[in-house]
This record gives C-alpha cells, sequence and structure tokens, in this order.
C-alpha cells in the first residue's frame, strides 16, 4: 500500500491507498494522475479517486472532491 495524504472529514479517515490502479472495461486508470488533474483545478482543495464493482466494466470511477474555502462544486 503508498502512502498518500492523511486527511480527516466527518467520520471518515483515509489513510493510504488500497491500489493504484482502476481497471475499468480493460483499460488501466492511473488514480494518482487523476487526483492530481483534479487538484490543479482552482477551485478543488483536495481530491480522491475511489472504484467500486461495476457489473459490465468491472470497476467504476468516483471522484470525492473537497473545494477550497468559498467555492462550490457545480456539477454540469
Amino acid at each position: 500500500m503508498s502512502q498518500t495524504r492523511d486527511w480527516f472529514c466527518g467520520h471518515l479517515r483515509a489513510i493510504g491507498r488500497g491500489k493504484d490502479v482502476i481497471i475499468r472495461g480493460g483499460d488501466n486508470i492511473p488514480v494518482v494522475e487523476v487526483e492530481s488533474l483534479l487538484c490543479r483545478h482552482p477551485a478543488n482543495a483536495m481530491a480522491a479517486i475511489v472504484a467500486y464493482p461495476d457489473e459490465r466494466l468491472g470497476e467504476r470511477v468516483c471522484a470525492v472532491v473537497a473545494p477550497k474555502p468559498g467555492q462550490a462544486i457545480v456539477p454540469p
């Protein structure tokens, strides 16, 4: 397990990472690269990528993003 940020929010504390690659439909998605891309957005304070099972594709990707103070997350 590689070590990443240690952050605490409410009742959830994440330390480290279970896996570095999400496999979706035969494609390898590098978690750290996607998180880095999301964190470069000027409105984002931090981001984490997690996988969850998908019957057809193997895994789906979910992004958890925390905005900087005064910013809001607006879905497309």
